[in-house]
């Protein structure tokens, strides 16, 4: 909760009690200077369509290990998701830590091995 004021002891303390380290308030941005604690997820489909999720709703995640591919099934209270792709064991260790800001669907044919892609996107409701 910095708001970069500078207490009267500091300027003291600093040997320069007439001068003033604050901003004027009239200077005030439109935008906060940092983050809030509430974190999101945001889906990013290969045509720019996207959809954004808080982590506080996520219920349960899984990992499935598939012949070629690889699923990440999420859970929400009234949907679930379910990412397909090569190499999502990285995307569902760094989920668990709600690191992902952006999952993006990639082409299949732009889909490297050594790399974690997500090749399909699907979101069901629940009933």
């Amino acid at each position: 909760m910095s708001q970069n004021y500078k207490l009267r002891f500091d300027q003291m303390k600093e040997n320069i009690p007439g001068q003033s380290g604050s901003t004027s308030q009239e200077d005030t941005s439109a935008f906060y200077a940092s983050e809030g604690s509430i974190r999101n997820f945001c889906l990013v489909w290969k045509d720019g369509n996207m959809d954004d999720f808080p982590y506080s709703y996520v219920v349960h995640t899984q990992f499935r290990i598939g012949e070629e591919k690889n699923a990440m099934i999420i859970e929400l209270p009234s949907k679930l998701i379910t990412l397909s792709g090569y190499g999502l064991t990285s995307l569902f260790l760094a989920f668990k830590k709600q690191l992902p800001q952006f999952i993006y669907q990639v082409d299949e044919r732009y889909a490297e091995e050594a790399e974690t892609v997500v090749t399909d996107i699907q979101i069901e409701e629940k009933s």
